[in-house]
């Protein structure tokens, strides 16, 4: 595009007469200082917000603002520094200098005193807890799931029932969706892996390793025959033309080695940016009624579930949206009252909890 302006650009021309306008003129002038101050503008709007979205109105306003602050920033700090009379080498280094030394001591109290935690009460600290969610026993990580970037020589034996089985096959995701559904389904099978989609050949750039889980899951597939067999990602984080050229086949194979399997499709559960405990600590649940937020991330999860829905259709698969079930139009759940403690139905961006899980495990097969 600077090239494009820039060609044609000669004296008399429509685009001279635009770009040596005083409003474009002065639009550049500011362009650095406005570059400087759109982030943090942006960035601390999201973080006011009940759940981290800005209006269109709200960035109309901000837009305002960051070319406010960019004229006054240009006026009296981008110009006077570029004026060597005004302020020399010497003034600069030692400006500077202050400013970093500055920047260092309030990252140290930052550290010192847990990213100033004071600033919130008791029941916002116990929010703010579940980001350090201990999650290693809820999703038998080093047994069913498997995380490690080394070698793969399979999974526990206690990862498989001995009974009549429902699998459970998937990432992360559907690590954290086992812990409910055992409770669910006490002869789960649980075969998960770090970072890989349940699909059979799909090449995951940051996980060589699960080409080869991916064989080793469907050899058991095609071994023990189980009566269900759930497939559950985080599916939004993968390449969409992956899941598009993979599911339909996998769904196929799948039937073809074990046909009187029940197969089931488990879409994606709703996300939230930065994380659930961030956006409850800004607007706390009283009771149940109030546990529903407005969820801004269910529109970039949508069309992935509709494609999931076809394939899974035309594949004669059963699909199963846990956005659908735990949210209300644009609401989603965000909280369990469980014994009168506010837990979040997800600890981080979507990794659901123990009680998340559990909630959502009796709603899948109602």
């Amino acid at each position: 595009m600077p090239t494009c302006s820039h060609v044609g650009s000669g004296n008399g021309t429509l685009v001279y007469r635009i770009l040596s306008a005083k409003l474009c003129v002065g639009i550049g002038l500011i362009s650095y200082s406005a570059y400087l101050w759109h982030q943090p503008i942006l960035a601390f709007a999201k973080m006011r917000g009940v759940v981290g979205e800005v209006s269109s109105f709200t960035s109309y306003i901000l837009i305002v603002l960051t070319f406010v602050l960019a004229y006054f920033s240009w006026k009296f700090i981008e110009i006077p520094f570029r004026n060597k009379d005004k302020i020399g080498r010497r003034k600069i280094v030692t400006l500077m200098s202050i400013i970093g030394i500055a920047y260092i001591f309030i990252g140290l109290i930052g550290t010192r005193w847990n990213g100033l935690d004071f600033r919130y009460n008791d029941e916002q600290r116990y929010l703010m807890s579940f980001l350090n969610y201990p999650r290693e026993e809820i999703y038998s990580e080093g047994m069913c799931f498997f995380v490690s970037k080394q070698g793969f020589k399979g999974f526990d034996q206690e990862c498989f029932s001995q009974n009549e089985e429902v699998f459970l096959w998937g990432d992360s995701y559907a690590a954290a969706l086992s812990y409910g559904l055992r409770k669910r389904f006490p002869d789960l099978t649980q075969l998960t892996s770090s970072g890989c989609l349940p699909l059979l050949e799909a090449r995951i750039s940051w996980n060589p390793l699960c080409e080869s889980i991916n064989d080793y899951v469907f050899e058991k597939v095609q071994k023990r025959k189980p009566s269900k067999i759930l497939l559950h990602a985080n599916w939004v984080r993968y390449d969409e033309n992956i899941i598009i050229d993979h599911l339909s086949e996998t769904l196929l194979r799948i039937r073809s080695v074990s046909p009187n399997s029940k197969i089931v499709v488990i879409g994606n559960v709703p996300r939230w940016k930065p994380s659930l405990p961030q956006i409850l600590i800004r607007n706390i649940p009283q009771d149940e009624t109030m546990a529903y937020l407005h969820n801004t991330e269910l529109v970039n999860i949508m069309p992935m579930e509709n494609k999931l829905m076809l394939i899974s259709n035309k594949e004669e698969a059963l699909f199963i949206s846990p956005s659908n079930i735990l949210c209300k139009d644009s609401k989603c759940l965000t909280a369990i009252f469980n014994n009168g403690l506010l837990v979040p139905t997800t600890w981080d961006d979507g990794h659901l909890t123990a009680e998340g899980s559990m909630q959502l495990a009796e709603r899948l097969f109602e």
